[in-house]
Protein backbone atom coordinates (compact mmCIF):
# COMPACT_ATOMS: atom_id res chain seq x y z
CA UNK A 1 0.00 0.00 0.00
CA UNK A 2 1.28 3.42 -0.89
CA UNK A 3 -0.25 6.91 -0.92
CA UNK A 4 -1.11 8.21 -4.37
CA UNK A 5 -3.28 11.25 -5.15
CA UNK A 6 -4.74 11.36 -1.65
CA UNK A 7 -5.73 7.69 -1.32
CA UNK A 8 -3.79 4.55 -0.46
CA UNK A 9 -3.42 2.18 -3.40
CA UNK A 10 -1.99 -1.25 -3.97
CA UNK A 11 -0.89 -1.57 -7.57
CA UNK A 12 0.01 -4.76 -9.39
CA UNK A 13 1.16 -4.49 -12.97
CA UNK A 14 0.72 -0.71 -13.10
CA UNK A 15 3.34 1.99 -12.89
CA UNK A 16 2.74 4.84 -10.43
CA UNK A 17 1.86 7.16 -13.33
CA UNK A 18 -0.66 4.66 -14.76
CA UNK A 19 -2.28 4.23 -11.36
CA UNK A 20 -2.43 8.02 -10.96
CA UNK A 21 -4.12 8.36 -14.35
CA UNK A 22 -6.66 5.72 -13.37
CA UNK A 23 -7.44 7.50 -10.11
CA UNK A 24 -7.72 10.86 -11.87
CA UNK A 25 -10.00 9.38 -14.53
CA UNK A 26 -12.43 7.95 -11.98
CA UNK A 27 -12.50 11.00 -9.70
CA UNK A 28 -15.57 12.99 -10.73
CA UNK A 29 -16.25 15.18 -7.69
CA UNK A 30 -13.95 16.11 -4.83
CA UNK A 31 -10.85 14.03 -4.23
CA UNK A 32 -12.25 10.49 -3.84
CA UNK A 33 -12.42 8.16 -6.84
CA UNK A 34 -16.04 7.32 -7.70
CA UNK A 35 -15.77 3.55 -6.95
CA UNK A 36 -14.44 4.33 -3.47
CA UNK A 37 -17.15 6.96 -2.87
CA UNK A 38 -19.90 4.53 -3.91
CA UNK A 39 -18.47 1.75 -1.74
CA UNK A 40 -18.59 4.16 1.21
CA UNK A 41 -22.24 5.04 0.47
CA UNK A 42 -23.26 1.39 0.15
CA UNK A 43 -21.43 0.35 3.32
CA UNK A 44 -23.09 3.19 5.21
CA UNK A 45 -26.51 2.10 3.98
CA UNK A 46 -25.88 -1.50 4.97
CA UNK A 47 -24.79 -0.66 8.51
CA UNK A 48 -27.34 2.06 9.29
CA UNK A 49 -30.14 1.06 6.94
CA UNK A 50 -30.17 4.41 5.13
CA UNK A 51 -27.85 7.00 3.69
CA UNK A 52 -27.17 10.01 5.88
CA UNK A 53 -25.82 12.08 2.99
CA UNK A 54 -22.38 12.57 4.54
CA UNK A 55 -20.31 10.91 1.81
Amino acid sequence: MEPLRGVFVQRVGLSPSEAGELIAGTTLHGNLPEPLRLAHLIAGGVTTGASRGRA
